[in-house]
């Protein structure tokens, strides 16, 4: 895999879709000596091609998993390892170098080190790619312990900074942009509308006071949304598949695809039933949408119906003037012959529109058109 332009490609020149799943205690497992092939037989068993896996971690995770910190006192041989375990199943790893650094790691040469030995080592595998960090906060990299500004885009090995907050100025790509850009989305009530940013965070947008985010031009992927709990947590935790199914859609839509989170891939256990048939419909809704999508033609439904922003092929009504809506939001593209839609906390039967004519919903609210 590769990164031309704004996307991400294949050795064969297809576009790659990413489906991805937070497996944050994946290698310290496989450091422990644990067998962790049931886990990777269910991950794969779901779609997954991309793990998020962490190469260091305090006693947050620890404690979640039940095995403690996870110091980076690991060898490259059981990297190595690890890596060809996962390519010999054809799945790739998404390895975060950096979380919980302000109390592992601090200081900043010592890091830079690490940062530097990981990435020559990771440039002898076709099937890893790089987070930096793991959520820095701030300038003061208050939150764990790392900036990109301290670090230079490595080569040899596709690697995301880690940052996606747009503060940077808006006459240039940010600086914190390296190969692909990886996003948190927000976690609220409507959280499976907002992958709708992914293609905004690549492509540029203007903020309401008039300031310019002049885009990435990366692949953007939703790493980190909302996860998935055996019962529901504020806005943190869902347990409601549908919501699942819809934000992978709309992620699948907008850009290069996302990653599934739960409480249980944070501790790299079986998933539970719950977690399961969230999991389910998360990679359902992913798959059921081409690659090709994110830079298809874009509609949008609105309040009144139509018209809408584009070629909406059904009726939507998003959010009317009373709040009661049809759907929370509904987005469409093109990809010939078929038009994607994604009727976002649908309400009652998908009805076609215009010159268009339901060819299959496999899941609520999520289908396609046909001319």
């Amino acid at each position: 895999m590769s990164v031309v332009g704004n996307r991400f490609v294949r050795e064969d020149g297809s576009l790659f879709q990413w489906r991805g799943f937070s497996d944050f205690s994946l290698f310290q497992r496989f450091t422990l000596g644990e067998d962790i092939t049931a886990l990777l037989d269910e991950r794969q068993a779901l779609g997954v091609n991309i793990l998020r896996v962490f190469g260091m971690f305090d006693t947050g995770i620890g404690n979640a998993s039940g095995l403690g910190p996870f110091n980076p006192t690991w060898s490259g041989l059981q990297l190595t390892a690890f890596l060809n375990l996962l390519a010999e199943r054809g799945l790739r790893c998404e390895f975060t170098v950096f979380a919980d650094a302000q109390v592992l790691m601090p200081d900043l040469s010592a890091q830079r080190q690490h940062f530097q030995s990981i990435c020559l080592l990771l440039q002898d595998h076709w099937n890893v790619v790089v987070e930096l960090v793991n959520e820095p906060l701030g300038n003061d990299a208050s939150k764990n312990g790392v900036h990109p500004k301290d670090f230079t885009k490595p080569s040899g090995v596709l690697c995301a900074s880690g940052k996606y907050d747009f503060d940077d100025g808006s006459s240039a790509v940010p600086s914190w942009v390296w190969h692909w850009t990886n996003t948190h989305s927000e976690r609220k009530a409507e959280w499976p509308r907002t992958p709708r940013s992914s293609g905004e965070i690549r492509d540029g947008f203007d903020w309401s006071d008039g300031q310019h985010f002049p885009g990435t031009n990366s692949p953007v992927v939703q790493d980190e949304p909302t996860g998935a709990a055996e019962v529901p947590r504020g806005d943190s935790r869902s347990s409601t598949p549908e919501d699942f199914a819809w934000y992978a859609a709309c992620a699948a839509q907008m850009g290069a695809g996302a990653t599934f989170h739960s409480d249980d891939g944070i501790a790299s256990r079986l998933l539970g039933p719950v977690q399961m048939q969230c999991a389910e419909a998360f990679f359902a809704g992913l798959m059921f949408i081409p690659a090709e999508a994110q830079f298809a033609p874009y509609s949008r439904g609105d309040a009144g119906g139509w018209p809408g922003v584009g070629d909406m092929p059904v009726e939507h009504f998003d959010l009317d003037e009373n709040r009661t809506p049809a759907a929370l939001r509904t987005f469409a593209k093109v990809v010939e012959p078929f038009n994607y839609y994604n009727r976002i906390r649908k309400v009652g039967d998908t009805e076609a529109r215009g010159v268009w004519h339901l060819d299959e919903e496999p899941l609520p609210g999520i289908g396609r058109c046909q001319r």
